[in-house]
C-alpha cells in the first residue's frame, strides 16, 4: 500500500511539472495504440494493452488530453477500464514529436476475485514519435494507471494523426 502512494505522490508530481506546452502549435492530434500492460503489485492488473486519446490544444501554452485505456488479459476474462483526462507539454522538432501528460482517471473492472471495482486514481502518458509525413507519425508510448486498488503500466505502438486548427 505504501508503495502505491509513493507511485500516485510521483504521479501528481509528474502532472505539476506537465502543465506548459513548450511549442504553441495550432493543432489538434489523436494517438491511438496497442501494447502489453503490466502489474505493479501481485493484484494488480496485466495483459494486452489498447489505448487512444484525443489531445485539444487551446492556444494557451498547454494542451488537454481525453483519453480511454483497456487492459485485458483473455486467459482470464479480466478488464482493467480506465477513462483519463490530463493536461500536458508537446516538444515538436521537424522530425520526432515528444509529448507528456498527467491527470485524474476513473476506473472500472474486474478483480482477481471477480468482484467488480470502480475507483479514481492518476494515469500519465509518454510518448515519442517519428513523423513520418506533417500530419502523421508513428512512434511509442509508455503509460502508466495508478490508483489504490489495481494498476497497470507498460508500453505500446503508436500512430499519431494530427489535425489543423483553422
Amino acid at each position: 500500500m505504501l508503495k502505491k502512494i509513493y507511485v500516485l505522490i510521483f504521479l501528481v508530481l509528474m502532472f505539476s511539472l506537465a502543465k506548459a506546452q513548450l511549442a504553441k502549435q495550432k493543432e489538434d492530434w489523436f494517438v491511438i495504440g496497442y501494447g502489453q500492460g503490466y502489474k505493479y503489485f501481485n493484484k494488480d492488473m496485466f495483459g494486452k494493452n489498447f489505448g487512444g486519446a484525443y489531445f485539444f490544444n487551446n492556444y494557451k501554452n498547454f494542451y488537454k488530453r481525453a483519453g480511454i485505456d483497456i487492459t485485458y488479459n483473455p486467459n482470464l476474462r479480466r478488464t482493467l477500464n480506465n477513462i483519463n483526462f490530463g493536461f500536458g507539454k508537446q516538444v515538436k522538432s521537424k522530425y520526432i514529436t515528444f509529448n507528456i501528460n498527467a491527470g485524474p482517471s476513473f476506473y472500472w473492472g474486474k478483480l482477481n476475485s471477480n468482484q467488480t471495482l470502480i475507483t479514481l486514481g492518476l494515469s500519465a502518458q509518454s510518448g515519442i514519435y517519428y513523423n513520418l509525413l506533417p500530419d502523421l507519425a508513428i512512434g511509442i508510448e509508455g503509460f502508466t494507471n495508478a490508483n489504490f486498488i489495481q494498476s497497470t503500466h507498460g508500453f505500446r505502438i503508436c500512430v499519431m494523426g494530427m489535425q489543423p486548427v483553422r
